[in-house]
């Protein structure tokens, strides 16, 4: 896909109906795609909810970023998140980042947990950039393609 010069960012809540674009923006923005059997299993729990990023250009819509995340009680956690090539580096994540902090508010969350990969630099700075600090490290938690197992930092953001 040609990404659009100049456009703007929407960001709306993802019905069941947009699983199955969801599953393929995840196919995009990570090594190892998730099937969509997968993304209804994750999104069937109480309190799960998933967010769809989509870059607005002379009326077209291109679907380009999601996030699937989850509140209970006053906790709030990202589940998964993901921008594809195309579009990164054009502030649809942070928009993410945000639409994310105010749908977990509505839903009665005060903090929102993530983890992220130690070696993932620009979530963890994007992250960061929105208000996460670190609170834990969890010890071979990833496994990448290439079989290798990584850390996983515990994040957190106060709302």
């Amino acid at each position: 896909m040609k990404k659009p010069a100049e456009g703007r960012i929407i960001i709306n809540e993802a019905g069941r109906g947009l699983w199955p674009i969801l599953a393929e923006l995840l196919g995009q923005s990570f090594d190892e795609p998730w099937p969509l059997a997968s993304i209804k299993n994750l999104m069937a729990p109480t309190g799960c909810w998933a967010l769809i990023a989509e870059f607005a250009n002379d009326e077209i819509l291109y679907p380009c970023g999601f996030a699937l995340a989850r509140a209970v009680g006053e906790e709030a956690e990202l589940l998964s998140m993901g921008v594809i090539p195309e579009f990164r580096r054009r502030g649809v994540a942070s928009s993410i980042m945000r639409a994310l902090a105010s749908q977990a508010l509505h839903r009665g969350a005060r903090a929102i947990f993530l983890e992220v990969g130690v070696d993932n630099f620009p979530a963890k700075h994007l992250y960061r950039m929105s208000g996460y600090v670190e609170v834990g490290r969890r010890e071979n938690y990833y496994r990448r393609a290439n079989r290798e197992l990584v850390d996983a930092l515990v994040m957190k953001v106060v709302l």
